[in-house]
């Protein structure tokens, strides 16, 4: 995965990010998907550098909090049955 994303994210820094954020994913329990055919070679120059940085990291962070939660009731749930 790392190789993938060096290679498809040409920003230093939104590759960390990705990489980080998707070893977070895979401590949690979670799997974060990237699409073979995805890649970003510059960052649009309509929000600055660190703007974009945020905005991926805060909607990745948004995605994986409900699929936490989620995963918490449903083992709740399912220890409740037994």
């Amino acid at each position: 995965m790392i190789d993938f994303i060096a290679r498809n994210f040409q920003d230093n820094h939104l590759a960390g990010l990705l990489i980080g954020k998707y070893y977070r994913a895979k401590e949690l329990g979670l799997e974060l998907i990237f699409d073979p055919a995805c890649f970003v070679d510059r960052l649009p120059t309509a929000l600055s550098h660190n703007e974009w940085i945020s905005i991926v990291g805060n909607l990745l962070d948004n995605a994986t909090m409900p699929a936490c939660v989620n995963r918490r009731v449903q083992n709740r749930s399912n220890a409740d049955q037994q």
